[in-house]
């Protein structure tokens, strides 16, 4: 049997695996496949070949025991800050990647807050070919949608979507501007991609330092309404039901947005969106600190507390609407690529297979190791922020 820390290193550049393996007594967990159970898979040539109980292994295969681990496809980040170029001393799309795969993210998505930010084909190109060389895992593009994300004039749009983009945002910024807010999806309703916003109405926010609330009070710390967030989510989803594209709103943190979201999605309009771990299982009530034990404490002020948006308040409609949704095999802002279902326990589907190995006690706490299978080379088969197939309203975002 391999050792399972050494099968990183057979993914090649840009995450793909090309090789042989046979991973065997494993507890794999596919949502779309239906599967949860101890078996066994096959991957030839860098594609599932077999999985069940049994499979034969290919000639030559690595053969990894996996007993007591979970294996799941690899996990897809919609919101990804690679930082380069311009901002290295931050992180890299060499660190930003090796990153991902050491917690089982094998593809991601890059935003353009760089410097430059990634508003022409040159940035484009460079990213592309810097992660081809340098990456370990599959990276997708996101473009600004104004020009230096400085929310004045559009970006080339167009340009980028043929350069290879897949979505548009000026993320860490708002497009405020209504108008240009209207032109842009638009425009991206033209090229089949989504327009992913920042919403914070500046106005709102300046000098804010945490979630405008009671805590916010006692503590004397400027605050940040929910209405700065919600009050652009309500006009973007207006904007996209004129122009009939598809809106995807960032790092959802009030209970508030949701609501507008759901409205809007019940009348047919195009909006996804997405949510952060730390906004499903922490309020502002940290900020003011936390005592767990004598050897476990957050002092108030803690800078760690202070996110963008902040921590909200306890009781949000947000975490029971997201928890209500959450599956086995998503974890952040993330989503999984489908694959097609199997006809019996022992299928044999040509999956494109990457290879992904983690230990315990990273980003999921129960899992110690993930052989992804999430798909290899073309663009993805499903749209990455496709909305919520479940019935009973929710508005969480993935497959």
């Amino acid at each position: 049997m391999s050792n399972p820390n050494n099968a990183i290193r057979l993914a090649g550049a840009h995450g793909r695996f090309l090789g042989s393996l046979m991973i065997r007594g494993g507890r794999v967990i596919d949502p779309a496949q239906g599967i949860d159970a101890i078996t066994d898979i096959a991957i030839r040539d860098g594609f599932v070949e077999a999985v069940g109980v049994g499979a034969d292994a290919p000639p030559g295969a690595q053969v990894i025991d996996a007993r007591g681990l979970i294996v799941t496809p690899g996990f897809v980040d919609l919101h990804t800050h690679l930082r380069e170029p311009g901002f290295e001393y931050r992180e890299t799309i060499a660190t930003g990647t090796a990153a991902a795969a050491a917690g089982g993210f094998t593809t991601v998505c890059a935003m353009p807050n760089t410097e430059p930010a990634i508003d022409t084909t040159a940035v484009v190109d460079f990213i592309h070919d810097t992660a081809r060389r340098q990456g370990s895992v599959r990276v997708y593009v996101i473009g600004a949608i104004t020009r230096g994300r400085k929310g004045k004039a559009l970006a080339d749009l167009v340009e980028l979507a043929n350069a290879g983009v897949v979505a548009y945002s000026d993320d860490g910024d708002c497009v405020t501007d209504s108008a240009l807010m209207r032109n842009a999806l638009a425009y991206s309703r033209t090229t089949g991609r989504p327009v992913v916003q920042h919403a914070e109405d500046r106005a709102l926010t300046t000098g804010a330092q945490m979630h405008e609330g009671s805590v916010s009070a006692r503590l004397g710390l400027p605050g940040w309404p929910r209405a700065a967030e919600e009050v652009i989510v309500a006009r973007d989803c207006e904007l996209a039901a004129l122009t009939g594209a598809h809106l995807h709103v960032a790092h959802v943190s009030s209970a508030g947005t949701l609501d507008f979201i759901r409205r809007a999605r019940s009348r047919g309009v195009h909006v996804t969106a997405e949510v952060t771990p730390h906004h499903l299982t922490l309020t502002d009530a940290l900020v003011g600190g936390h005592w767990w034990s004598a050897t476990a404490s957050l002092p108030a002020y803690d800078t760690r507390t202070k996110v963008n948006p902040p921590l909200r308040e306890p009781l949000s409609p947000v975490t029971s609407c997201a928890a209500k949704s959450s599956k086995p095999s998503s974890a952040g802002r993330s989503s999984v690529t489908e694959a097609p279902s199997p006809a019996n326990p022992l299928w044999s589907a040509r999956i494109p297979a990457r290879t992904i190995i983690r230990r315990h006690g990273d980003t999921l706490r129960s899992a110690r190791i993930i052989i992804s299978g999430d798909g290899a080379g073309a663009q993805p088969t499903a749209d990455p922020a496709a909305p919520c197939t479940r019935k009973d309203g929710c508005t969480h975002v993935g497959t």
